[in-house]
């Protein structure tokens, strides 16, 4: 079953395009990953420091093995020094209650 997520993102004040730039960067390691359906970074319209990343994963197991990586160690190390708080992951449900 595959797996939806949200992830909530928000930066310090005026640092939204370091976080463009990193994200960059990772979308076409992240990309080429087993299970990756898809990996995209959204901007909040009027929020020049506030981003959403849209994720569908194959399996938790494919997820799991992403968030275990290497790259994704490195990003989160250097996320500090542009981000305001840790990102928000939040699982949505597979199909729209509407």
């Amino acid at each position: 079953m595959t797996v939806r997520l949200a992830v909530l993102i928000t930066t310090n004040p005026g640092m939204g395009s370091q976080q463009i730039e990193a994200f960059a960067e990772l979308v076409p390691i992240v990309r080429a990953e087993q299970g990756c359906i898809q990996y995209d970074l959204h901007q909040v319209v009027g929020e020049p420091d506030q981003f959403v990343v849209l994720e569908l994963w194959e399996s938790h197991e494919d997820l799991a093995a992403h968030a275990s990586s290497p790259h994704m160690a490195a990003a989160a190390a250097t996320a500090g020094a542009y981000r305001s708080a840790p990102a928000q992951i939040l699982e949505l449900s597979h199909d729209p209650l509407v």
